[in-house]
């Protein structure tokens, strides 16, 4: 699984993250399987554990979201499987082979 942060809105006030946008792929046997989300945050600037935006890195967002959804990994594999049992080869005048 590949976890992309696709951008950031913040509070330009107290540099505080109120939207993430994300993008987790995976790719089984040719197939993609793609999940495009944005999450909502409301941090406390004022919390000893608020991250300023300055020292975010890209590791610290990526963790918000696995924090937010442990089941990324499942829930693309779940989208693998719809997918490809979805799928089929073959012409009608000729023997049908099915994919895998």
């Amino acid at each position: 699984m590949q976890l992309t942060i696709t951008n950031l809105d913040r509070k330009t006030t107290d540099g505080n993250v109120v939207e993430v946008y994300w993008l987790a792929t995976q790719t089984v046997d040719g197939i993609t399987s793609t999940i495009n989300d944005t999450d909502r945050f409301n941090a406390d600037s004022s919390a000893a554990s608020f991250t300023a935006y300055a020292d975010l890195t890209e590791a610290i967002v990526k963790g918000w979201i696995t924090t937010k959804h442990p089941s990324i990994q499942e829930s693309l594999t779940g989208l693998h499987n719809s997918q490809v049992n979805l799928l089929s080869q073959g012409m009608p005048w000729e023997t049908y082979v099915e994919v895998p």
